[in-house]
């Protein structure tokens, strides 16, 4: 896995990507009559290579190339944690090629619970951390990560929240000069390995007048990898799957269920379209809101969705070579080993009569590769700097 090993102050990354430009420019002038002797000596070597894997019993690629083919590919696969930090969220993507991706880190006690997934999993790097909304449960843990491991770039809605905790996280981000995107519905994460995460809400105009306007304009991410796609939905409310459904064709076989299974979420239409097979939900035990609710726990029954709980099973992890995935707890509530550690897969003839999850019209972040450009224009609201995409062209960063 590469990683930036450190983050230009945002005001300078356009006039860096230009200087960058500008010596790409010079060198393909200066490096012209090397073209020929390069051309040549490329061919000698690809015909050695090839010789030389077809002798060690490897077949190359319909194009004579000796890369890895999509088979081998296929087995990487994308891990997603949902950390037990009580009450709140915390997510965890790794990508099938190591990326490391980090959503909410709970309250300011999950911070430390979080670092230790972290230092377990040998992360020395994130390369992006997401704040779904600015409430406590979700973003009071970052300041502490952000200031602990090295982070490429960091993504919220945009939302104004004049919450102490969000105001000293905007603070934390300008200090350490780390790179802000304002998500929004149409933008695209490459992961790489096969692995998507589009935000899918929310959408200009921004909800208001709602019961929560902060949670209705919460961070909703869909993560495909192959056949096998994940719904995040942070504390998404009606409204939110209001819009959503309205889309339509957002499926999920893994829905994580938004507000902590608050009634206010987990709507019945919206729950039919994604049509989950399993539903996880990050709630703290025994609770002062009466998290999950009765209701929510019903109209999931009702779709057939397997439940699991962080104040249950713990930590919750889904595993996916795209193809199928598994699900794996911290924790044994009692049930069956073989069930609760079962492999979820679509039969064929499922897969083929059900709508493929929705494709915006937009182009492709480039997302978390090394070696990119990005086309962003920068604006700054204070106290936090914050790129915004400039056109449809979207830009290739991170």
């Amino acid at each position: 896995m590469s990683h930036v090993t450190s983050i230009l102050p945002v005001h300078h990354i356009e006039q860096t990507v230009r200087e960058r430009l500008g010596v790409c420019y010079a060198a393909l002038m200066i490096s012209s009559w090397r073209i020929a002797i390069g051309l040549l000596l490329a061919a000698y070597a690809s015909a050695t290579s090839v010789a030389a894997s077809e002798s060690a019993g490897h077949s190359p690629n319909d194009d004579g190339s000796t890369r890895p083919s999509a088979t081998s590919t296929a087995s990487k696969k994308l891990e997603v944690h949902f950390i037990d930090v009580g009450q709140g969220d915390s997510i965890l993507i790794l990508s099938p090629e190591g990326r490391a991706v980090l959503i909410d880190a709970g309250p300011r006690a999950g911070g430390e619970i979080v670092l230790n997934l972290l230092r377990g999993k040998g992360i020395e790097t994130l390369d992006l951390v997401v704040a779904t909304h600015a409430h406590l449960d979700h973003i009071g843990g970052l300041e502490r990560i952000l200031k602990t491991i090295p982070t490429r770039y960091y993504m919220d809605p945009g939302y104004p929240h004049g919450s102490r905790a969000y105001h000293r996280l905007l603070e934390t981000l300008e200090e350490l000069e780390i790179p802000v995107l304002t998500g929004r519905a149409g933008r695209r994460v490459n992961l790489g390995g096969g692995s998507v995460m589009e935000i899918v809400a929310p959408s200009e105009p921004l909800h208001s007048g709602t019961r929560s306007d902060v949670n209705s304009n919460s961070i909703v991410a869909h993560v495909t990898h192959g056949d096998v796609s994940i719904l995040l939905t942070g504390d998404a409310e009606k409204q939110t799957e209001r819009y959503l459904v309205t889309k339509g064709n957002i499926t999920a076989q893994v829905l994580k269920v938004a507000h902590h299974g608050s009634r206010h979420s987990s709507t019945n239409p919206f729950l039919e379209m994604v049509a989950p097979e399993v539903a996880v939900i990050q709630v703290g035990e025994n609770n002062q809101y009466g998290h999950p609710t009765s209701e929510t726990l019903e109209r999931l029954e009702s779709v057939n969705a397997r439940v699991y709980r962080t104040d249950v099973h713990g930590t919750i992890t889904i595993v996916s070579d795209g193809a199928g995935y598994t699900v794996t707890t911290e924790r044994d509530p009692g049930e069956d080993e073989s069930a609760r550690n079962e492999i979820h897969t679509r039969p064929a003839e499922y897969k083929a009569c059900r709508a493929l999850p929705r494709t915006i019209e937009s182009a492709t972040v480039n997302c978390l590769a090394s070696s990119t450009t990005c086309n962003d224009r920068m604006r700054h609201p204070s106290p936090a700097h914050r790129l915004t995409s400039s056109n449809e062209e979207e830009q290739n960063c991170l």
